[in-house]
């Protein structure tokens, strides 16, 4: 389960204390630029970001169209997405970059 702790969004504090205690520690070190991926459910944090330089995040979830919400919230319905050919991708990078 995911709550606010601070402005921050995150697991259960004491579920997480609990899994580090049992769990192995893998430690990834990255340099400016790389991009990691992580499964939804694996415990992962980060450090404070010392630099001078914003961190980025892009959160993607994903889900089968048969699992559709059953009451109304936050999460959409299943909607077919519009598939585009590459020179399609590309005009509108371009038109969003202004260029």
């Amino acid at each position: 389960d995911h709550g606010k702790t601070g402005d921050q969004t995150g697991a259960d504090p004491e579920r997480v204390s609990e899994a580090m205690n049992r769990l192995e520690h893998v430690y990834v070190e990255l340099e400016p630029g790389d991009a990691i991926f992580f499964h939804s459910n694996l415990l992962h944090c980060s450090d404070q970001n010392r630099s001078p330089n914003p961190r980025w995040v892009l959160i993607c979830c994903y889900n089968t169209r048969s699992n559709d919400p059953y009451r109304p919230g936050p999460h959409p319905n299943y909607e077919p997405l519009d598939k585009l050919n590459d020179e399609q991708v590309l005009e509108t990078a371009r038109r969003q970059a202004g260029g």
